[in-house]
């Protein structure tokens, strides 16, 4: 019996890894300590490289510390909007906002537009808060492999135990 609850604490331990490693897309985020107006953005897109279907996009807006230009700190209380917009064919221009319920870590932001052709999209984010507001925009190539095409028994496995911690 205690092999069972350890092999169940093993998988349960591998299966948050491969979470978190798979909330922020795989590679590098598309914006790294960006100074975009008053903020310094990241930005994270999973799945990458983009497709079509339900786009996990992760949002951290953080002000500098004064005096100290390496260090940030999070803002919390911010307004965030992700327009996704189709660039080279027709599409419904999507808008999403993106939100701290939406996110698995709490201090990011995420917005989920579901993009449904395959193509060039922009993704405009706009940002409004206490500091001012701020915009920035990016081109994502879009393909046609939907993201529910992954259905192994440990992406099912992985997609159902994710399931049970997340809400929205």
């Amino acid at each position: 019996m205690g092999r069972i609850w350890a092999f169940v604490a093993c998988m349960l331990w591998i299966m948050g890894i491969c979470g978190t490693v798979h909330a922020h897309g795989s590679g590098e985020p598309l914006l790294a300590h960006e100074e975009v107006g008053p903020y310094i953005l990241y930005v994270w897109i999973e799945p990458w490289p983009g497709e079509t279907g339900e786009m996990h996009v992760t949002v951290s807006v953080n002000e500098p510390v004064p005096g100290n230009p390496v260090q940030t700190y999070p803002v919390l209380d911010a307004h965030v909007t992700l327009n996704a917009q189709p660039l080279d064919h027709e599409a419904a221009t999507v808008q999403v906002s993106a939100t701290h319920e939406n996110a698995i870590n709490k201090l990011f932001y995420e917005g989920r537009p579901f993009l449904a052709t395959p193509g060039q999209w922009e993704l405009h984010l706009d940002i409004q808060a206490e500091a001012g507001s701020a915009t920035h925009a990016w081109i994502v190539d879009v393909g046609g492999t939907p993201q529910q095409v992954r259905t192994g028994w440990g992406q099912r496995l992985l997609d159902w135990f994710r399931s049970l911690f997340h809400r929205g």
